[in-house]
């Protein structure tokens, strides 16, 4: 059942990625479409008015990209923080079942009554 639900996330996942790339490309077409096709000199609040759409677009597109350059990076961070707190969570454990040392696998020495923070089970 985990496993559908993970699966079930990754697929979600993978839709909103792929639909807020299609928007991204979305607004730089519509962009380069309006550069190209722009005659200026009939009304200069037309003029204004045409130059304000291309400045937004412009704006909307740069904060797409910003958008999916730093997403990966909080989910980086987002999926550590989740694995420090599931390994607190059963170091809590451990201490509540009466465990006072722990096995430390990178130094292959025992930490104290205090040491929770460590990399063995």
């Amino acid at each position: 059942m985990a496993e559908q639900r993970t699966s079930e996330r990754a697929v979600a996942q993978q839709q909103q990625e792929k639909f807020e790339f299609y928007l991204l490309s979305l607004v730089f077409t519509l962009l380069a479409l309006s550069v190209q096709s722009a005659k200026f000199g009939s009304s200069t609040l037309v003029d204004t008015l045409e130059l304000s759409g291309w400045v937004s677009l412009l704006i909307s597109g740069i904060a797409g990209l910003w958008h999916m350059e730093s997403s990966p990076i909080i989910r980086v961070k987002m999926a550590q923080k989740q694995e420090f707190e599931e390994y607190i969570s059963q170091m809590k454990e451990l201490q509540l079942k009466g465990q006072t040392k722990i096995t430390l696998l990178e130094t292959s020495s025992e930490g104290g009554d205090r040491t929770w923070l460590s990399r063995g089970h």
